[in-house]
This record gives C-alpha cells, structure tokens and sequence, in this order.
C-alpha cells in the first residue's frame, strides 16, 4: 500500500502530470474495509486514509458514503446484483478449482455491490434515503453509521473531513506544495509532507493496528489529530493515529 501511494505520487511530481486521488468508487469495495480496519479501528482508519488522501499529489475525491466511513455489507447469495460477481463466482469454481464456500468470500470481500448500497442519511426506513424500497439494500448498520448521527459530533468522521477539506482550501501548500516522503523504509509509519516557501505541512499514519514506536518531534505544531484524546505523545503512535503536523517557514 505504502510502496504503491509512493510509486504515483513520485511519478506525478516527476513527470508533471496530476492524479484524480481516490480510494473508492463505484467498482470498488468500500475504502474502510478494503484498506483500513472496519472492526475495532473503523473510525480512526477512515480518517486515516482520508488524511493520506489529501496529502497525495493530484486533486482529492470524496465517494459517496466515504465521508461517514460507510463499510462493506454482508451479503448473501441471492442479493448479489453486481453481474461480475456472478461471473467471477462461476469461473472461480469451473476455472481455478475454487470450493464454493470459499468463492462466496471472495466474492463477499470484493463485490461491487458494496459501494452501489444507499447513502445513509439516517436511521429512518431506507436509511433516509427515500420513502420507497430503493433498489438495492441498505447496510444493516444504519442505525450506528449515517449522516444524521455525525452531523453535529465534533469528533465523527463527516466532521474530522470538514476539517480537513478546510485546511485543504485554506493552505495552497496541501494542494501545490513539494510533495515528498520521509521514513520510506518504516515497516508500520507512512510520512508525507507538502512543503512550499512559507509552510511545511507533514503528515505521520501509524497505518496499523497496533501501537508503534516514531519521532516526531521535529515536524512542528499538532493542527490535526484523528484521535481526539491523545497526548500527542512524539514518541509513540496509537493504532491508526494520524497527526498533521504544521511548521512556518517564512
């Protein structure tokens, strides 16, 4: 994950040319539950990826749900809709041997299904999302997951994006800035930054889900932390923890 978000952003920088930066759409699972942690950690590894999201070189893309850390849903057999599914669930068994039980995890983990549910507006029939039965189901998690329950926690997913997508508008350096990497070798830390002549912004991901060990204290001031209790220890990072960091230059 690490190498390949290090691959596109040193190409773009390199080369000149600008990347539509998204971990989700349409075709894919949902972001969370591809690269994050949707059990203990969903939370903190959505706002993680967000946070990354915004530091690559390119334009950043909010998918539909992404922005309240919608996740995978649990599907059967007889719900599947997504045509490629089908497809892939049959080859798998004729072409490679697959055992069906197995095939309908596969199928379970990377359907696009996943990301064509409805919003989750709120906690009402059909998730908010209209007054009739749409056509595709509703995640069984709409009670706890949705726009309604976020809007106004000040630590909530839609809001730590807001935030960021402010940041993001107010500092031409998170969208202009020199990118570049630091700790490229680090087995758990990923460390951005976007630097121009007046501010050096670095982002520091323990993407992982355990504690781990980092220095941070030479990247500045603390501006954004996905975890809204933490000691900001420059030392140690908590599972998924992600701090942005701002220095002044000029």
């Amino acid at each position: 994950f690490k190498r390949v978000l290090n691959n596109w952003n040193h190409a773009a920088q390199t080369d000149n040319f600008h990347i539509a930066a998204t971990f989700s759409n349409h075709d894919q699972p949902r972001a969370v539950s591809r690269f994050g942690n949707d059990k203990k950690f969903r939370m903190e590894s959505a706002k993680a990826l967000f946070a990354i999201n915004f530091f690559n070189v390119g334009s950043p893309f909010i998918y539909q749900g992404e922005e309240i850390a919608m996740k995978n849903m649990v599907l059967k057999q007889s719900e599947w809709k997504d045509f490629e599914a089908k497809s892939v669930f049959l080859a798998l068994q004729s072409m490679m041997k697959v055992p069906a039980f197995l095939a309908r995890k596969i199928i379970q983990k990377m359907s696009r299904d996943h990301a064509r549910g409805v919003m989750q507006w709120d906690d009402t029939t059909y998730a908010g999302f209209s007054s009739v039965q749409p056509w595709f189901k509703y995640n069984d998690d709409k009670d706890t997951i949705n726009v309604a329950k976020q809007e106004n926690d000040p630590h909530s997913v839609l809001n730590y994006v807001r935030t960021l997508s402010s940041m993001y508008h107010q500092y031409e350096t998170l969208s202009s800035g020199r990118w570049s990497e630091l700790l490229e070798q680090h087995p758990k830390v990923i460390v951005m930054q976007r630097c121009d002549d007046n501010f050096c912004f670095t982002l520091v991901c323990n993407f992982s889900k355990h504690k781990t060990q980092c220095d941070t204290q030479f990247y500045g001031d603390v501006v954004l932390n996905n975890y809204h209790n933490s000691l900001n220890d420059i030392q140690s990072l908590f599972p998924y923890e992600t701090r942005i960091y701002l220095k002044k230059l000029g």
